[in-house]
């Protein structure tokens, strides 16, 4: 009897957490002009991420931090709440974009970083 309710709560608890998972709200980038904006999949403006100075932009898998790149050639490392968390790089940015859980910054000079999300550099490519 109690390993029945056991499973009864064991199953009931399962589908509670796959329901919780796939209500995560997904988001997208749109690039307006100089401004990037965070938008829900329905097309909803979220937010403003970043200044107006926005040339590239980038949300990596997890949908939890926002790569920017400005036309100045700086790498922000942005949270989804728009509070910057670090620069990546060097300053000298095309763009850069997500792989993985890795960032891979264009440079000016052509090259290719791969760097990790603390901005340690990982190897030229």
């Amino acid at each position: 009897m109690i390993v029945r309710h056991f499973f009864t709560l064991a199953f009931l608890f399962s589908s509670f957490l796959t329901q919780a998972q796939s209500d995560k709200t997904m988001y997208l980038i749109k690039l307006n002009g100089s401004k990037a904006e965070l938008r829900q999949t329905n097309g909803n403006l979220v937010r403003y991420i970043g200044n107006n100075d926005v040339a590239f932009a980038d949300i990596n898998g997890a949908q939890d931090h926002v790569l920017i790149t400005t036309t100045s050639g700086k790498v922000e490392l942005r949270s989804l709440t728009n509070n910057l968390v670090r620069y990546i790089g060097n300053g000298d940015a095309v763009d850069a974009r997500w792989n993985a859980s890795e960032i891979l910054v264009r440079t000016k000079s052509g090259k290719l970083e791969l760097r990790s999300s603390t901005n340690n550099l990982v190897r030229y490519l």
